[in-house]
């Protein structure tokens, strides 16, 4: 892994460009847009998950409790789903 987001999860092609070597094309490079971080993408599916978790009796009693705690249940659940996102991308560099 090169940095802390994971690196783009979904990068788009945009060009591709001949590499030379005295004359001779001896392969490619390609330039894109990287899209969204693995971070992100894994970050949005743990939210889904915390989501769909918050229908469960145990989901709506952690929900009242994070209310309670912080008064904004939004921003606990999305920093929640960043810890998910952090612990998943920590675990596959090893």
């Amino acid at each position: 892994m090169t940095d802390k987001t994971g690196g783009p999860a979904f990068p788009i092609m945009r060009e591709m460009h001949d590499m030379y070597e005295q004359g001779n094309v001896v392969g490619q490079y390609v330039e894109g847009d990287k899209g969204m971080s693995l971070r992100d993408h894994f970050a949005g599916q743990a939210l889904v998950g915390q989501l769909v978790a918050c229908g469960s009796k145990h989901g709506a009693q952690s929900l009242a409790r994070l209310h309670e705690e912080t008064g904004d249940i939004h921003s606990g659940i999305a920093r929640g789903a960043y810890e998910w996102a952090d612990a998943m991308l920590k675990e596959r560099a090893k």
